[in-house]
């Protein structure tokens, strides 16, 4: 398994932040593009409350833009330096809404903690770690039961992920 793409999302209101740094770095490590979305929520509001009816969008439209060329001049750059591809979106609207639509978090390739309760969900979450499990120096387990209303298999959830892992 090889990861293709991986995603940071830039913040509009800070100049710059080491997450974009480590993004930029894994994907290096990875070989991989890395795409940076940045949101901004302010105008969907304008736009869709009628309280605000407008008020203030072109403004407001106005100095998202000029947010977006600095921070994407500024990414450009350092995907550049880094030798790594990278693109740059702007969406309208809030980061809650368009991350986890766009990609999923990236844990730290030298230490990855697993969330463990036996569940699909869970499996299909560690599958996913594979590349950064693989290229970590320490992996953490987090093991818990899956809690169910009624229970008709009952394993130990620590030892399915050793045997998943190993």
């Amino acid at each position: 398994m090889s990861i293709r793409d991986t995603l940071v999302h830039l913040k509009f209101h800070e100049e710059w932040s080491r997450h974009v740094d480590y993004a930029i770095r894994s994907a290096k490590l990875f070989s991989c593009n890395v795409r940076a979305l940045v949101t901004f929520h302010e105008v969907v509001i304008l736009r869709n409350r009628p309280r605000y009816a407008g008020q203030g969008l072109e403004e407001q439209m106005e100095k998202d833009a000029a947010i977006a060329r600095h921070l994407k001049s500024k990414f450009i750059d350092a995907c550049a330096k880094a030798g790594v591809a990278g693109s740059f979106d702007t969406p309208e609207g809030g980061a809650g809404e368009f991350i986890p639509r766009h990609g999923q978090l990236t844990p730290s390739p030298e230490h990855v903690l697993v969330a463990w309760n036996g569940s699909a969900m869970a499996v299909a979450a560690v599958h996913g770690e594979l590349p950064f499990l693989e290229r970590a120096r320490k992996v953490t387990i987090c093991s818990g039961e899956l809690r169910l209303p009624l229970r008709l298999v009952n394993w130990p959830a620590a030892d399915s992920v050793d045997r998943y892992l190993s």
